[in-house]
């Protein structure tokens, strides 16, 4: 059984880390399986792999800065409830919140009010894992459902709901904060979820034809949003039955939900408050 270093200075939003870097497993076996992803279901995390190859550079291109230095896509973290001085196993529990983040001129990452219950930090955070264990040098949030927007697809922001989702990795403590190694966020992308992604996208593209992705999927999509679930389950099938907030394995026709795991490493960084509110 390891421990982490004591934490060093904590300020509000600390001890702190942030994305960088992001991917989905291509295959169930052995990728999927040998990244730790624990999901039920034959593709183990691994069916929306191909969502990586529409993105130039793949998903750690959009945590990581470009040729201008800019981060397109900032997610941070903070295990509230450690102190400075302690270490992993004296603090047991601490809740993990997940912010999108914003890039300030200086360098420095912020959060964005939108991260926070009704955009108000009193209210905490939107995603948060409550009881998150932090012993033995390794995170282990409890499952619970989360929200979380990837850009995937350039100024379109894509709602991925997932259920029973649960984050857990190898641990480290830092000067500035903490790092995350070998983590695995993953749960289940249900038909409501699905639905919700593609009525959001069309939606979006009623009003914005001109959009290279709306060109592409509108014919595709159509504006039937059970006609469009077909069509893309017939690409991407469900691989899970999920019912009661229970996931087991199905035969095709039972087949409900699709499990998605995303491959996640942190690296310490200190959170300078939170960004000023846009209007």
């Amino acid at each position: 059984m390891g421990d982490t270093d004591p934490a060093g200075p904590v300020n509000e939003y600390g001890p702190s880390g942030r994305v960088t870097f992001l991917d989905i497993p291509m295959a169930p076996a052995p990728g999927a399986g040998s990244n730790g992803c624990d999901l039920v279901g034959s593709g183990q995390g691994s069916n929306l792999g191909a969502l990586a190859l529409l993105v130039d550079g793949g998903l750690s291109s959009l945590v990581q800065p470009d040729d201008m230095g800019e981060i397109q896509f900032i997610l941070l973290s903070q295990l509230e409830g450690w102190a400075e001085g302690q270490t992993g196993n004296q603090v047991g529990t601490a809740t993990m919140n997940l912010f999108i983040g914003d890039q300030n001129d200086d360098g420095t990452f912020s959060i964005d009010p939108d991260s926070f219950v009704g955009g108000d930090p009193a209210n905490g955070a939107l995603i948060a894992f409550a009881d998150t264990s932090v012993s033995n040098s390794t995170i282990l949030t409890p499952r619970q459902e989360i929200s979380l927007e990837l850009p995937i697809v350039p100024g379109i922001p894509l709602s991925v709901r997932l259920s029973d989702a649960r984050f857990k990795s190898g641990l480290r403590i830092e000067a500035n904060g903490f790092a995350a190694s070998n983590g695995t966020l993953a749960g289940y992308f249900t038909k409501d979820a699905v639905l919700e992604l593609i009525t959001g996208i069309i939606t979006f593209c009623a009003d914005n034809a001109e959009s290279s992705l709306c060109q592409t999927v509108a014919p595709i999509l159509g504006n039937d949003v059970e006609a469009a679930y077909t069509t893309l389950t017939a690409l991407v099938p469900p691989d899970v039955k999920f019912e009661n907030g229970v996931a087991s394995e199905c035969q095709p026709a039972d087949c409900n939900a699709i499990g998605v795991c995303l491959l996640v490493e942190m690296q310490a960084e200190v959170i300078n408050g939170v960004s000023a509110a846009n209007d």
